[in-house]
This record gives structure tokens, C-alpha cells and sequence, in this order.
């Protein structure tokens, strides 16, 4: 064989091994954003979007993942759990994603996370807050679990909320009502939850009676039980709600409920010329609760993990970078936008320390994160472990106050805390 015929072979198979290694390792990394950017929810899932793009470009100057440059595969869910599940195959089988981002809707997380799972594709959830997401596949019952969340979950959001209620004011009766939807259900049933273990520890120590409905708190104290009440989706009469809870003597109300609701809510409150104060999640700090509410939503509180508030280097840069990126001078959803910008900080972290895009390598990596990745909401500290999927605890949320068009802090003391630095979440596990 002549010596050009050799030479001839060998930059064949040589080509044909790179071609190889070029289609086994893609130029790209696909990863689905599923949220819903009509519906109810629209404000959320349109910051969601614009936080993950922001995000996702930052990473791709800097190398994208592991040199490997990140592109989004973008659904909108529209709020409709039977949608999204039709979206997640295609996501899945189609367009063969290696990450998911986004989930503003419990309702939509609920129905397709299981395939995510099936196919041990991570996903980080940046708003969707029913408790249950990230414990739907822990162990014993399953060896790996793949669903994280960087988001104030009702739980960690009824433990603040709670705070207020009976540190802060120490009220004697309150109203919970709540969205007739999983999100509502689950919002509402956790606050009365959190209502009991904390009236029933110390420092209230208090006994339930069956037969009055209240409970005896430290001091003596009376807290009456909570009156519940569930109003449809898409409900906008809520003048029997409200006159029911002022019947009852409440001197505080709890809503759970997506924007538009919450809001009509507030305006009932209002035109009953009723100055009782409003508390509830996150949705009311949305660009489309405080224009629904207008002047009836000026001073009602919420959790926030992110106030749109430049208080420090990190958030200033954020909100000048979030604002030229979109476009938009207005965050819709500061609180899901900051957490879902972070979420892909999270991930980056994971692939990087993994070496690898490879799924189960990756959970791994997001189980025991080394070092630390600072974000908007905060500077993560092995925010997750095998056993605990949820990065945000109760320590790192702050009360916000509908102020004007936007959302402030509420207590000036919560601002010291946010700069010096929030206490870390309990180590173990």
C-alpha cells in the first residue's frame, strides 16, 4: 500500500473519530424554561424568563457550561397543567434537554415533574411553592431525587408570616382565606399548621379547646382558632368574604391567592371602609397585584427573599443588568426573578464542580456544593443536601410592604441583616 493511500486512511479515521466525539458531545446544552407567560400567573413567569436569560448570556460570555454554550429551549406553559404535560415530553424526548429551570405554577410542577425525574434530568425550581415538589420523590421510597428548589416554599413563607402574626402583633383572631386551587389549599393548611406549633412551643404554650375555639397562650392570652374560607379561581365578588371575617371579629387577614384575586380581596376590604391588616405570599408583591389593587393594596406585607432595592453591590447590579437585558424599567415579580437568576448561578455551580453535564452527576454536585456562590437573594453555603432540596429557609426572607408602585422592607432592621449577612442554614444531613 502506497505511502499516500496510508496517509489517506488515517485522515480518514482520524476525521471520523472527530466527527464521532463532535456528535457524542453536542456544541450545546439544552435546558428547558417552562413557565407560564399567559395565565394568571403571567407576571411571575415573564420574570422568570427574563432572570433566566440575563443569567444564562452572563454564563455564556464566561464559558457557558464546562466551555459548552447554553441554550434554552423556552415553553409557555400557560398555567395549564394538561399543556405542560404534553411540553414535557416534547422538552424531554424531542428536544432533548439536560436541565430544566422556571416552574411559577405548583399546579404544572406537580403534574410533569415525574417525568423529569423518570428521565434523572435536575431541575431547579425558581417559584412554584407548594411544599410537597421537593419531597415527592425522597428517599426511602426513591434512591435518587432530582428536583431542587431555590424559592421560599409556603412552609418557609408561613413561618414568616407567622412570625408577624403573633410576634410582632400578637393578634387574637385571624382570617385565612384562601384560593380553592392546590396553590391555595396548600398555602392556607400550612399557616394553620405553623399557627399551632407555634401557639402550642414556647413561649406561648398554648392549649387548644375544643369546645370555645381558642387557644391559651403564655400570659394568658387568647388566640381564637382561625377562620377559614376558600373563594374560587378567577372569583372577583369578594364583599361575603369579607363581611364574614368582619362578622367574626378578625383582626387580621391571611390571603392566599394568585394576584388578581388577592386583589380583589384588598379592594372589598377597602369599599367596607375596613383598615384590618393584610397579610399574605409572595403574589402580592407582583406588578400585577399592587396595579389591580391600586390604592386598596398600599401597606399589605409579604415575604420577600429579594426586595428590588439596592441595598448592596450584588442587588445593584443585578437591577441595572435585569433592566437593560429586558428592557423593562419594571420588574414584574422581583422575588421569583431574583431567585430564578440564582438558580442557574446554583446550577453553573454544579456542573462545574460535577465536570460533567451528565444528570446524576450533577444532583450529586447540587447535594454537596464546595465554596460559595454569591447570588442576588444570597451568598449560598451548601445550599442543599441529599436529605434537604430547599435552599431558601425562613433566615433568609424578609417582610415586604406594598409601597407606591413597588415593594419596600418593611422593618429597617431586616436591612442590616440582609448587608451584614443572613444566618446560614442549619448544617447537617
Amino acid at each position: 500500500m502506497s505511502s499516500t493511500r496510508k496517509w489517506t486512511q488515517a485522515l480518514a479515521l482520524g476525521l471520523g473519530l472527530w466527527a464521532a466525539s463532535v456528535q457524542a458531545e453536542p456544541a450545546s446544552v439544552k435546558v428547558a424554561v417552562m413557565v407560564s407567560l399567559s395565565g394568571a400567573s403571567a407576571s411571575q413567569g415573564i420574570s422568570i424568563r427574563d432572570a433566566i436569560r440575563l443569567a444564562v448570556a452572563e454564563q455564556n460570555w464566561k464559558g457557558g457550561f464546562n466551555g459548552r454554550k447554553i441554550e434554552l429551549v423556552e415553553r409557555d406553559d400557560e398555567d395549564k397543567p394538561e399543556r405542560a404535560e404534553a411540553l414535557a415530553r416534547e422538552l424531554i424526548r424531542k428536544e432533548k434537554v439536560e436541565f430544566a429551570l422556571g416552574f411559577n405554577s405548583s399546579a404544572v410542577a406537580l403534574r410533569v415533574l415525574q417525568q423529569f425525574q423518570d428521565a434523572k434530568i435536575p431541575v431547579l425550581i425558581g417559584s412554584a411553592s407548594d411544599t410537597a415538589l421537593t419531597r415527592l420523590f425522597e428517599a426511602p421510597l426513591h434512591r435518587e431525587n432530582y428536583i431542587f428548589r431555590n424559592a421560599a416554599s409556603d412552609q418557609v413563607q408561613a413561618q414568616l408570616i407567622v412570625r408577624e402574626l403573633l410576634e410582632r402583633h400578637r393578634f387574637s383572631r385571624v382570617a385565612i382565606l384562601a384560593e380553592a386551587s392546590s396553590y391555595g389549599k396548600s398555602g392556607g393548611e400550612t399557616i394553620k399548621r405553623q399557627l399551632a406549633l407555634r401557639l402550642c412551643a414556647p413561649p406561648f404554650n398554648g392549649e387548644a379547646d375544643a369546645q370555645n375555639g381558642w387557644v391559651k397562650g403564655g400570659g394568658g392570652k387568647l388566640m381564637h382558632a382561625p377562620l377559614q374560607a376558600e373563594f374560587a379561581p378567577g372569583q372577583t365578588d369578594m364583599s361575603g368574604l369579607i363581611a364574614q371575617a368582619k362578622r367574626a371579629g378578625v383582626d387580621a387577614l391571611v390571603v392566599w391567592a394568585q394576584a388578581p384575586e388577592a386583589a380583589a380581596i384588598a379592594k372589598a376590604r377597602a369599599r367596607a371602609n375596613w383598615s384590618v391588616p393584610l397579610i399574605g405570599a409572595e403574589t402580592l408583591g407582583t406588578s400585577a397585584f399592587i396595579k389591580a389593587a391600586g390604592a386598596a393594596g398600599q401597606g399589605v406585607h409579604l415575604p420577600a427573599s429579594f426586595v428590588a432595592e439596592p441595598i448592596n453591590s450584588r442587588r445593584q447590579e443585578f437591577l441595572i443588568a435585569f433592566r437593560r437585558q429586558s428592557g423593562n424599567e419594571e420588574i414584574q415579580a422581583p422575588v421569583a426573578a431574583a431567585q430564578a437568576y440564582d438558580s442557574v448561578l446554583l446550577l453553573s455551580a454544579a456542573v462545574r464542580q460535577a465536570g460533567s453535564t451528565q444528570g446524576s452527576a450533577v444532583r450529586a454536585a447540587l447535594e454537596n456544593l464546595k465554596g460559595s456562590v454569591f447570588g442576588v437573594v444570597s451568598t449560598y453555603e451548601r445550599p442543599f443536601r441529599a436529605n434537604d432540596h430547599e435552599a431558601i429557609a425562613v433566615e433568609m426572607l424578609a417582610t415586604g410592604e406594598v409601597n407606591g408602585k413597588r415593594v419596600s422592607h418593611a422593618y429597617k432592621e431586616e436591612i442590616q441583616a440582609i448587608i451584614l449577612g443572613r444566618k446560614p442554614k442549619a448544617t447537617g444531613g
